[in-house]
């Protein structure tokens, strides 16, 4: 080979390596104006991406919309991905709180807590979401019920239950939720003909829907004692008093089908399709 055609050969190497780093460049820089007027995730976005790599249910640091914010990624249960936004499973935090405090989020991520309305709100609205609730009772049953489109509200909405699409699993019927639902809490029931004798009752902030409830007792057991009206009305409320023991035939209203106790419940929302 002569020197001339080795000297062109080296100068075409050397622009393809500088065209190269020059595309290189250029993508970073644009990234990094990108990343200037809006934001780059520095940790996984969801669940999902945390506990790709590790596979372990556990705390996490996840970013959403711009902010940081620890949370519980469970691996182990109708695969992973899943964001637990509830837990109880030993009475040792308070659920009955006011309207600010679900809507921050409360506890301890590692036992009992509530993730935060807010943060429900900003996530099922980012992208469609699914909701699956566990829960095992004194006897060791384990029951289970998952929504495939879980949506919810603003506040202005009163973060109701926009969307849940169909349902599966062997306790579908428990919950009895529908679609338009508020969340209510013990200083929060929006203005409905239930806010006489509603807050007197409530133990725990859920989504109900008292208009319907009141219509059904007034017109079908005007005697019936308003106590019982609204114990019967929040008999599936996984927010109200915790019982750490088994069913002893007393006021409790963290039970479903009448005679049977939850020691544990967790619910959990992902992205579809996963």
């Amino acid at each position: 080979m002569s020197k001339p055609l080795g000297r062109i050969i080296k100068i075409l190497y050397a622009l393809i390596f500088g065209i190269y780093l020059l595309e290189i460049g250029t993508a970073y820089f644009l990234t990094t104006i990108k990343c200037i007027k809006t934001h780059c995730p520095k940790h996984p976005t969801n669940c999902y991406e945390a506990t790709r790599n590790t596979g372990k249910s556990d705390v996490y640091t996840l970013d959403i919309e711009g902010k940081s914010f620890l949370a519980y990624c469970e691996a182990d249960v109708n695969g992973d991905g899943w964001l637990v936004i509830q837990r109880r499973q030993d009475g040792t935090i308070d659920f009955n709180r006011n309207w600010a405090n679900y809507q921050s989020g409360f506890g301890n991520i590692y036992g009992e807590f509530f993730f935060g309305l807010n943060q429900l709100h900003t996530l099922t609205n980012k992208t469609p979401h699914e909701l699956m609730i566990v829960t095992r009772l004194f006897d060791s049953t384990v029951l289970h019920i998952k929504y495939d489109n879980f949506l919810i509200g603003s506040e202005i909405e009163g973060y109701s239950l926009k969307k849940l699409g169909l349902s599966s699993g062997n306790a579908t019927t428990f919950l009895g939720w529908k679609e338009g639902w508020k969340f209510w809490t013990k200083d929060r029931y929006n203005n409905s003909p239930c806010n006489e004798h509603f807050s007197a009752v409530i133990s725990g902030g859920w989504w109900t829907n008292c208009e319907i409830i009141w219509d059904f007792y007034v017109r079908k057991a005007k005697s019936m004692d308003l106590s019982q009206v609204f114990y019967n009305f929040g008999i599936t409320n996984l927010n109200d008093i915790y019982n750490d023991k088994e069913y002893i035939n007393v006021p409790d209203n963290f039970h479903f089908f009448d005679k049977m106790n939850i020691r544990f419940v967790q619910m959990m929302i992902r992205p579809t399709g996963f």
